[in-house]
Parts: C-alpha cells; structure tokens; sequence
C-alpha cells in the first residue's frame, strides 16, 4: 500500500511538472538579438536539464534505498543508522542542489521579465510618439493660416 502511494505520487509529480515545462513562453522574437537575453534564455534551459537530472538521480537514490531496505528486509534484518545516514545524506545534497539551481533560475527568470517588460514599455512609448506625431500632423493640416496685423486698428475681427 504504501509503495503504491509512492509510485501515485511519483507519476502526479512528474505529470506535473511536464505540464508546467510546457506552459513556458516563447521569447520575444525582437529580443533575439539582444545577446543578454539570448544567454539568458539558454541558460535558463540548461538549467531546467540539470534541474530534471538531478532529480532523476535523487529519485534513483530514493529506489535505491528503497531496493536496499527490501533486500535486507528479506534476509531478515533491519536497516542500521549508518545506512539510513547515508542514504539521507546523499538525498539531502540533492535536494540541496535542486534548491540551488531553482534559486539560480528564479534569478534568472526575474532578469528575463525585466527585459521583457522594459521591451513591451518601450514599444507602448514609440506608439505613444508616433500617435502624437500623426495627430500633431493633422492638426496642422487643418490650421488655417490668419492673416496677421501688427496693431488693433487694422485688425478686422
């Protein structure tokens, strides 16, 4: 029973995390040039691989003990604390490196959206320009050209 809530647990897990490696968003495509955001993309991605290898090692190392406990518990005897020790120790750095490497990437992810969002504000102010510019321009199309008087007496109005 508890082997099966395991293997559940490990399935929903990794279903899940399928799924929100696949809602990530393409990058901006005018932003491909820039050379900071393009390192940062790919670097973001070696990370999401390093990120999955690492808990693919951790996961192993979980079966391992796992296999390792049965196979004791078969001959008849008990894990020590040295094996317990051992096992969570290497499980404890794993998870250590997971966490690391999630740090680095929610770094990374915090730049990349401050370079997106600089991009999109940048774009909304050209269009702002270009919107007053081309209304400025039909205004002055539409002027009418006064004469004007240098004095009050001729001033016809």
């Amino acid at each position: 029973m508890n082997r099966a809530v395991y293997i559940i647990a490990f399935l929903i897990a990794s279903t899940l995390s399928a799924v929100a490696i696949s809602w990530t968003f393409d990058p901006i495509d005018e932003l491909k040039d820039n050379p900071e955001y393009a390192e940062l993309q790919q670097r973001d991605k070696e990370l999401v691989l390093k990120e999955d290898s690492v808990a693919q090692i951790m996961s192993q190392t979980r079966e391992d003990f796992r296999v390792y406990a049965d196979s004791l518990s078969n001959v008849g005897q008990m894990p020590t604390p040295e094996d317990f020790s051992l096992f969570s120790d290497r499980i404890l750095e794993l998870e250590q490196q997971i966490f690391d490497i999630r740090t680095m990437r929610g770094d990374i992810i915090a730049r990349i959206n401050e370079l997106e969002q600089e991009w999109v504000l940048a774009q909304m102010n050209v269009s702002y320009d270009e919107d007053i510019a081309m209304e400025e321009a039909q205004m002055e199309e539409k002027r009418v050209e006064l004469p004007t008087y240098r004095n009050l007496v001729e001033n016809y109005c």
